[in-house]
């Protein structure tokens, strides 16, 4: 978490983020000596009665199991098959009546059947707003909070207490009325709707005894209105394409792996006259959009991140040296490093490059006791060369400075130093030759 970049500054806006639930995960665990999953059974689950599972393998063994869809437009196809890996953030799987234990449990103050599992107080603090969340876009609902692990703003002048949740292929919403011993939760195995928000409503319309709202006829309003608009943001974003333009590499010079501390690696290959990409799983071929900027297809009924934008950036000599790509909406590129590639990598053309070569001042290339490469100009000191690309190295402790061998596949021939303020090439002399062609 410590290489994401902050889209707010701390404590000033409210956002939701399942990479703190998974850290308190990871908490519970190191703190009890337990796993996460068992802590929850046998704090939580157990002395409520509750069946709970936690992965995909045991919801899919369950008698009676959902299964879930996912919807494309007007297009119902079956959910993807996604193993759930979030556990602390939401990865609880269990049935609408387990839920309502669950519900009991918070209208009665952390007492349920008799049995007091929670404090009290305990209960009420959870209850209780911390942070300010926003304005709702519905005449009927106040301004939400969050508290601890749920949400809360008031319905036509009810307190309602709140948490939605779900998978790909599922989506609930659990919602309390502590003021009025009210709990509804609706459960639906399709991805992200707004079913569980109108049937919720309309139930507590109901049992409130008011004249319900049509929330059914509202959101298919909007439902409606985001399809017929779909179209027109596709043609949007044709119309933004820059056409006519090429890419100014050859598509070989763009393969190769870019890391990023927090994202991980993401691949690059030149394959039957087109560049395929991957990245944790997932794997698609890229279209040149315009510039130096590639784009995924989108591909229905897959997981992908349909149409990203992939742009390679270079450096001031025009090689290749990082790609980025919009992964989050609120902070600008994520940009992967690209990772060594080449015959800088290997060990046998390293041994190659070692010797002498003769320029404006004499260099000295050796190699340290890992089979590193270290240059030592005349009258200075000795710098760590790091493999780059190709046949480049970065030079360790010069930011902006690399030092490149070039020569035929068996021999190396010149050094060449590239420095921000100029390009300067040495000829290797010929009675270190010999010598570096031995080790």
């Amino acid at each position: 978490m410590r290489y994401l970049e902050l889209s707010r500054d701390m404590r000033t806006h409210w956002q939701y983020s399942n990479l703190g639930y998974n850290a308190l995960g990871l908490l519970i665990a190191r703190v009890s000596g337990h796993s996460y999953e068992s802590f929850i059974r046998k704090r939580f689950a157990d002395p409520l009665g509750m069946t709970v599972s936690f992965s995909l393998d045991e919801l899919e063994a369950t008698e009676g199991a959902a299964r879930c869809y996912m919807i494309d437009g007007d297009t119902r196809l079956p959910g993807l098959r996604l193993p759930i890996r979030t556990m602390a953030a939401g990865a609880i799987n269990t049935s609408a009546a387990d839920l309502a234990k669950w519900m009991r449990l918070h209208l009665g103050k952390g007492e349920i059947d008799g049995k007091r599992l929670l404090p009290a107080a305990v209960t009420t603090e959870i209850l209780v707003p911390r942070v300010h969340v926003g304005a709702s876009e519905h005449a009927e609902f106040g301004h939400g909070h969050y508290c601890l692990g749920f949400q809360t703003n008031t319905y036509r002048g009810d307190r309602l207490v709140w948490h939605g949740g779900g998978w790909n292929g599922w989506g609930h919403l659990m919602t309390l009325m502590p003021d009025h011993g009210i709990g509804v939760v609706v459960l639906t195995n399709r991805s992200a709707s707004q079913v569980p928000p109108a049937l919720t409503w309309s139930i507590i319309d109901r049992l409130r005894g008011r004249e319900a709202v049509d929330w059914r006829a509202r959101f298919r309003k909007q439902r409606d209105d985001f399809i017929a608009h779909m179209q027109a943001d596709k043609d949007a974003r044709e119309a933004s394409r820059h056409k006519g333009t090429h890419p100014a590499h050859t598509l070989a010079a763009y393969a190769g792996d870019y890391e990023h501390p927090a994202y991980g690696v993401m691949s690059i290959e030149e394959r039957d006259g087109a560049l395929q990409w991957s990245w944790r799983g997932m794997a698609a071929p890229l279209a040149h959009r315009h510039y130096e900027t590639f784009e995924l297809p989108e591909i229905v009924g897959r997981l992908l991140p349909d149409r990203l934008s992939i742009t390679f950036l270079t450096d001031r000599d025009g090689n290749i040296v990082s790609l980025s790509a919009p992964l989050e909406q609120l902070v600008k590129d994520i940009v992967f490093a690209r990772l060594a590639g080449g015959e800088c990598t290997d060990a046998a053309f390293r041994a190659r490059c070692v010797g002498r070569f003769k320029g404006a001042v004499t260099h000295h290339i050796t190699r340290d006791p890992e089979g590193q490469l270290v240059w030592k100009g005349d009258y200075q000191p000795a710098y760590r060369l790091a493999p780059l690309q190709g046949r480049r190295f970065r030079v360790v402790e010069l930011e902006g400075f690399a030092v490149e061998f070039r020569g035929d596949a068996s021999t190396v021939t010149e050094m060449v130093l590239h420095q921000p303020y100029g390009t300067f090439i040495a000829a290797r002399v010929d009675d270190d030759a010999a010598t570096a062609q031995q080790q």
